[in-house]
């Protein structure tokens, strides 16, 4: 979507095996295979898992698991779409708390 890619990327244990990683320009890392990792990278890789719930929790309420819109740019409105939903629900949330405090 912005033209730059990262250096590395972190997936789960789904994304192995996937022939779609070789033709990329970073260093796809995926926890639990034979790669030597450093110390930093571990961490990345533990922040990884931490984030699971939140993705879980985007598919579920926010429309991620399914997507109905059109090509690419479709792809990239629900992602954006579904984005500022979660980003509203936890701001609604604050304000709630605040005002009721």
């Amino acid at each position: 979507m912005t033209g730059y890619y990262p250096e590395e990327v972190y997936c789960d244990k789904g994304y192995r095996g996937k022939k779609v990683h070789e033709g990329l320009q970073c260093k796809v890392l995926i926890p639990g295979t034979k790669q030597k990792v450093t110390a930093v990278q571990k961490q990345r890789l533990q922040r990884r898992n931490a984030i699971e719930p939140v993705i879980g929790h985007l598919k579920e309420d926010h429309g991620m698991a399914r997507n109905y819109l059109k090509g690419r740019i479709g792809d990239e409105i629900n992602a954006l779409m579904a984005s500022c939903g979660f980003n509203l629900k936890k701001l609604l949330k604050s304000i709630r708390a605040f005002c009721l405090n």
